[in-house]
Formats: C-alpha cells, sequence, structure tokens
C-alpha cells in the first residue's frame, strides 16, 4: 500500500471474491468516514474496477453522493441516486448473492434519494427505511448502527439540541444506536480497527 492510503486498518468486509476489491473498500471506508467523499469515491471505483459485480461498492459511492450531516445538500444527490440505483441492480444480479445486511440496506438508500419537496421529507424516508435495517441486524452490525444513526442526525442536521419539538423523540433513539455501536466495536477481541462512529452531541465522527 502507498503512503498515499496508508491513513488505517478500517475493515468493512463487503461480498466479493476480490482481495483487491476488498482492500480498495477499506481504503474508501477511511476516506468517507474521514468525511472525504471525492477520494472516498475514487477508491469505490477502484473497487469496481477490480470487481464490477460489487453491489456494495456502488452503495459507498451513494453513500458519500448523498446529504450528510457536515453537508446537507449532499455532493451529488443525482449521481447518488444513480449509484444507489446501480447498487440494487448489481445486487439483484450477484452470482454469489449478497449478506443480509447488504441487501437491506441496499433496498434502502434510494429512499435518501427521494424527490420531495422538503428536505426533511427526504430524511424521514430514508430513517424509516433504515429503523427495520437497525432493528433487524445493528444489534451485530457496527456499519448498520451507525448508519442509521446518522440518518436519525439527518433530521435535523446541526440543530438536534435546538430544533422543533418533534424531533426531540428522535435524540434518545440516536443516542442508543451510537452508544451501542461504540460498545459493540470495543467488544471485538481483536478489531484491526473500529469503525468510526457518530456522536450526535457534536455532530463529528471519530474513533471509539
Amino acid at each position: 500500500m502507498s503512503a498515499e492510503f496508508d491513513l488505517g486498518g478500517v475493515v468493512v468486509e463487503v461480498s466479493t471474491s476480490s482481495e483487491e476489491c476488498q482492500q480498495w473498500i477499506n481504503r474508501g471506508a477511511v476516506q468517507m468516514f474521514g468525511f472525504n467523499p471525492e477520494e472516498a469515491i475514487r477508491c469505490f471505483r477502484k473497487a469496481l474496477y477490480f470487481s464490477p459485480d460489487c453491489a456494495m461498492a456502488h452503495y459507498f459511492i451513494a453513500h458519500c453522493c448523498a446529504p450528510n450531516y457536515n453537508d446537507a445538500s449532499g455532493l451529488d444527490c443525482s449521481q447518488g441516486l444513480k449509484e444507489a440505483q446501480m447498487a440494487l441492480e448489481t445486487a439483484s444480479q450477484a452470482p454469489a448473492g449478497l449478506e443480509d445486511w447488504e441487501s437491506a440496506m441496499i433496498k434502502a438508500k434510494p429512499h435518501q434519494f427521494t424527490d420531495e419537496e422538503s428536505g426533511d421529507g427526504v430524511s424521514r424516508s430514508y430513517c424509516n427505511a433504515m429503523r427495520p435495517v437497525y432493528e433487524k441486524f445493528g444489534e451485530e452490525n457496527t456499519l448498520v448502527a451507525a448508519v442509521f444513526a446518522e440518518s436519525l442526525m439527518m433530521l435535523a442536521p446541526w440543530t438536534l439540541w435546538t430544533s422543533q419539538p418533534d424531533v426531540k423523540p428522535a435524540i434518545p433513539e440516536t443516542e442508543g444506536a451510537g452508544e451501542s455501536s461504540g460498545e459493540r466495536s470495543r467488544e471485538r477481541p481483536h478489531p484491526p480497527r473500529p469503525l468510526p462512529l457518530l456522536h450526535p452531541h457534536h455532530g463529528a465522527v471519530g474513533q471509539s
């Protein structure tokens, strides 16, 4: 690995038979969680070069293009929707199939780009789509828990503590998803490095 990409040992295992693809997924994850979406996308594109049938590479590109807590308008929502749809299409044709949690997250992702008049509507649609994914897989999957926590935070980006009362009930749910995710990372016997986790109190992403 060149020094350019030697940024840590985050591992996000996805369904792929290509070691090179998995390496570039991991490198992209480091950039994505570090709020460097452009570089993350380049890494995920490289993953697709080695494994064109890697549905999660398309998923992560869509995630990078989508609105996030630091940029509520998103990098490129039009491209994000295309990538989310590509993830769905690729997943349906995956020769070896996907893990159930991957399929569930891929099915939820297009909701993040729903064409609504209100940005709040988009956030709620995606949050509602992610909730059953979290309820089914979040207990054991740190990534699922972190993504769901972020979807809750996007109900009121940077205003969780000053927003309208109808958003307040989401705060304990956000804290629960983020904190339980951190606990699971610490419980791993020899993790290469915990996934970056969301901290709803200050909207940052850090290492547990």
